[in-house]
């Protein structure tokens, strides 16, 4: 084993993901390792999973935590494949699909076969017990090699099997796709269905195992998104029971993981919209809105075909993506909008502004190194190559090329940006107190900001900054948005020739999962935020904004095809104002899809509440919280994002 090896090998058994893995999960540590090829390497890894059936469960699921497979290059992730070939296909029929002598052909072969030999270990085990729901199980693994799906226990089944492979093959952020159209055969007549509903919720509780392994950053940033949902052309919504029942059964077992999003629109039923709404007031952090009446149009904009922009998906948390034929790397860089600016504070060429006008001009030459900066990072970026998103992705098979080297259908990037609401709120605020009310001049900005022996001066003046009583960022001012165009169309320019090494685009979008790091890395900014402090969180106010201003602005920004990468109004209600206030909740909400947000996400929790579960996290240990585009365990949260989530809700409570 080189020296490398062992290095690698060290880091990932002390990843902070497999340190806090529970006891129960752990077995002894192994590692395979690449070989002849990828897919030989899963194949010896299928050999060597160790296998834990439970007689008593009709669904089966496991993941050998301390078996570790090597990668050499970046690992693809943020995705959701599209299991639409394993429910109406058994094993045997798609080895006989993949009978050719192209390369992806017989590296689809070789996976199906080790595939196949897994499934057999699992049958030997499962014929070891004799109770119901064993023989139910060892129905559905038979199945699985011999027929298409055969009923609704049988297709989540395969579900859950496949998707901890990809858990397995130490993939992150594992999304499930849409769920209701893809079984829709298997729907039933009724939504409250009894044997479905609880079949579903096994299968939340299910996914919601290995809750430590399979987190990325932070506890709960996991990814296992499904997706419910949404206009299927012009002129229908589609939904059918399992949109319904996918929805209740969040709100019934309050797990944060996995997560539901909602695709909305204004052609969709009043009453999925309530059903999503009473599900965001229970407290689970789910739904997240996602608006089709303004992503699709955006979506064909890009470049996809119409077919798949009706059927997008989303990566992670958010971000828009074809289902099934896209490399969906969608966080794979932030464009940090705020550190520019923080930079030219530090410029002597600062006191030479006259205007906004010079001030945006000097923070665009600033921005420009920052967007090259990500860019240049993102070029050359050199994928591992992947059997078994590979298999998922038909495209793959029509270019014989594995994903890793351009074999989708899409090769985009998405870059996420932070920072916005900073860096606006900055320029405008030092437009009014320099160039429209001269309380200073911009000499004396200058040397207040960065002479040390001014450092008294300096918080005085921050404390100046957040005392400023004008409305930015959020706001319905024209100025306001017109600031925020000019950056952004700013931003477009200089990323719209960029082309990947896959030959894929560049697409943006106004969130981050950032916002804590990159703040640690940025100075004080002229909107009174404090030296490494947290920036401002998606499409927010840094004021205490009422929904339907926060609403009305993210309306008015204009998500044309470069601007498809997630923009989420982030927002917090008081638990008693939703619960006396429903009907109004949805009216402005309704409205809202109509006026053209993007997407929205809703935490409904109190600042009192979140207070005291900091103080006696014991006591709160199963109070869920909205963070980045997950829901997690808020005492599981680090301090720092703990404080940030209770500062924000604050400031939502004062608005009402």
């Amino acid at each position: 084993m080189s020296f490398k090896s062992v290095v690698k090998k060290s880091r990932f058994y002390q990843r902070y993901r497999i340190k806090k893995t529970h006891s129960d999960y752990k077995s002894s540590s192994r590692i395979v390792y690449q070989k002849k090829s990828k897919v030989k390497q899963l194949s010896e890894m299928m050999m060597n999973i160790k296998i834990e059936v439970n007689p008593n469960d009709t669904l089966q699921s496991w993941i050998d935590t301390n078996l570790y497979v090597y990668n050499t290059n970046k690992l693809l992730e943020n995705m959701a494949p599209n299991y639409s070939s394993i429910l109406n296909n058994s094993i045997e029929m798609l080895i006989k699909q993949n009978k050719g002598v192209g390369e992806i052909e017989v590296q689809n072969r070789e996976l199906l076969l080790a595939v196949k030999e897994y499934i057999c270990r699992v049958i030997s085990e499962l014929k070891k017990y004799d109770t119901k729901e064993s023989r139910l199980s060892l129905k559905n693994f038979e199945s699985m090699l011999n027929s298409e799906a055969l009923d609704i226990s049988d297709a989540i089944q395969r579900i859950l099997f496949w998707s901890t492979l990809f858990w397995q093959c130490d993939h992150k952020l594992i999304g499930l796709g849409r769920l209701d159209k893809i079984l829709e055969k298997f729907a039933p007549q009724d939504e409250k269905d009894p044997f479905c509903n609880d079949l579903i919720c096994s299968m939340f509780k299910h996914l919601n195992k290995y809750y430590e392994y399979k987190s990325a950053q932070l506890l709960g940033d996991i990814g296992q998104i499904i997706v419910v949902g949404g206009l299927d052309d012009e002129n229908s919504y589609y939904e059918n029971t399992l949109t319904h029942i996918f929805i209740n059964a969040c709100k019934s077992v309050q797990l944060p993981d996995p997560k539901v999003l909602l695709r909305v629109s204004s052609k969709m039923p009043d009453k999925l919209l309530m059903e999503g709404l009473h599900c965001i007031e229970s407290g689970c952090g789910s739904p997240l809105l996602s608006n089709d009446d303004v992503i699709v149009p955006a979506l064909i904009e890009l470049g996809y075909d119409k077919v798949d922009a009706f059927n997008y998906i989303t990566s992670a948390c958010w971000e828009p993506a074809s289902y099934g034929n896209s490399i969906s790397q969608n966080n794979i860089q932030t464009i940090n909008y705020a550190f520019p600016f923080a930079r030219i504070l530090a410029k002597p060429e600062l006191v030479n502004a006259k205007n906004i006008e010079d001030i945006i001009e000097l923070y665009q030459g600033e921005l420009t190194t920052e967007i090259e900066r990500v860019l240049k990072s993102v070029k050359n970026v050199v994928w591992e190559r992947d059997p078994l998103f590979t298999f998922f992705s038909t495209s793959c098979k029509e270019k014989d090329k594995d994903i890793s080297e351009g074999g989708s259908k899409y090769n985009d990037y998405g870059i996420c940006t932070v920072g916005l609401p900073n860096v606006v709120d900055s320029i405008l605020i030092y437009n009014e107190l320099v160039f429209k009310e001269k309380k200073y001049s911009a000499e004396q900005i200058y040397n207040i900001w960065n002479l040390a022996e001014n450092a008294d001066q300096k918080e005085t003046l921050i404390d100046d900054l957040n005392k400023v009583s004008s409305k930015y960022f959020g706001s319905d001012d024209a100025y306001v948005k017109k600031v925020v165009d000019e950056i952004l169309e700013f931003t477009k320019q200089k990323i719209g020739d960029f082309e990947n090494h896959l030959h894929g685009k560049i697409k943006i979008g106004i969130s981050s999962p950032a916002y804590v790091v990159a703040g640690e890395r940025t100075p004080a900014t002229f909107d009174g935020r404090k030296d490494s402090s947290a920036l401002s969180v998606h499409i927010s106010a840094n004021y205490a904004a009422p929904l339907t201003e926060i609403i009305n602005f993210a309306a008015s920004i204009k998500y044309d095809h470069y601007m498809t990468n997630g923009n989420v109004i982030d927002y917090n209600l008081p638990p008693t104002i939703i619960k006396k206030n429903l009907n109004k909740v949805f009216s402005v909400i309704k409205s809202g899809i109509s006026l053209g947000f993007y997407q929205m996400q809703l935490n409904v929790i109190d600042s009192n509440t979140l207070i005291l579960a900091k103080e006696n996290p014991e006591r709160y240990r199963n109070l869920i919280v909205r963070v980045w585009g997950f829901s997690a365990y808020f005492v599981d949260l680090p301090e720092d994002y703990q404080d940030v989530l209770i500062k924000r809700v604050q400031l939502s409570e004062a608005s009402f």
